[in-house]
């Protein structure tokens, strides 16, 4: 008997301590499942300043000071053209290709939205570059918003938005389009926006009328101390920097005033 209570117990010690060793290997095992997420977790809060003075502010974000910079917003092409650049380091893949165009999908509050965007190679990633007007209803969600969420290449990145962000989004899109603020202002009436290219100033309204037929594009003309100028309106931004090109000139965001019951 005494032999048999000595297996016994010995048994019982043995299961215990392999019950107890797999307990603590379990409980290792959680917590370096743990910190590997924590370690891997995307962050979500981001600083905001805007960095450069007039047409060459940037709007920054970054997770720390020391950190590269997740987002950015800056001018592009001339001053006061209303068009702007979206670049979004934080959603950069690295098997992407330079010069690519493939959609990206931007997730603000409740709202889902496709933007075309443009690839760059940077510090070893493919970097997403969004254009846009300065009236794009993207920057409007982005300064109300508190997170912004990227799905790009089928991965997801996320840049923290609120009051730091508004502020920083607002003065780079004033500083590119000074038009901006007179948005707000139109109260009663609606702005139809459209992409401008110049085509010249001549000193005949007939030969202003005669440069836009010559293009095949609608066209826009003004008088002043130039001349008579004509314009190529265009609506689609792909489009007018396509035209822009071949004319050697760059597009300009302008809007007309409407009231707000009237037809497009």
């Amino acid at each position: 008997m005494g032999m048999a209570r000595f297996h016994w117990a010995w048994a019982d010690l043995k299961g215990s301590a392999l019950w107890g060793a797999a307990l603590l290997l379990a409980l290792a095992a959680a917590i370096v499942s743990a910190n590997a997420a924590t370690r891997t977790a995307p962050p979500k809060k981001h600083d905001w300043q805007v960095l450069g003075e007039g047409h060459d502010a940037v709007a920054d974000a970054r997770a720390c000071p020391d950190c590269p910079a997740a987002l950015q917003l800056k001018c592009l092409g001339a001053p006061g053209s209303g068009l702007l650049e979206l670049s979004l380091p934080v959603a950069g893949v690295s098997n992407g290709r330079e010069g690519a165009t493939k959609q990206i999908r931007l997730i603000v509050a409740d709202s889902v939205l496709q933007r075309r965007a443009h690839t760059f190679r940077r510090d070893g990633l493919y970097v997403p570059h969004v254009l846009l007007g300065g009236d794009d209803d993207l920057l409007d969600r982005l300064e109300a918003a508190d997170l912004l969420e990227l799905s790009f290449y089928g991965q997801r990145a996320y840049v923290g938005l609120g009051p730091a962000a508004r502020a920083a989004i607002h003065v780079v899109r004033a500083r590119c389009w000074p038009d901006l603020d007179g948005l707000a202002r139109q109260s009663g009436r609606r702005a139809v926006c459209t992409w401008h290219v110049p085509l010249g100033c001549f000193e005949s309204e007939a030969a202003a009328q005669s440069a836009g037929r010559a293009d095949t594009v609608r066209t826009s003309l003004s008088h002043g101390s130039a001349g008579w100028c004509a314009n190529a309106v265009i609506d689609d931004l792909a489009a007018a920097r396509i035209f822009a090109d071949l004319t050697q000139t760059q597009p300009r965001r302008a809007c007309v005033w409407l009231p707000a019951d009237a037809r497009p």
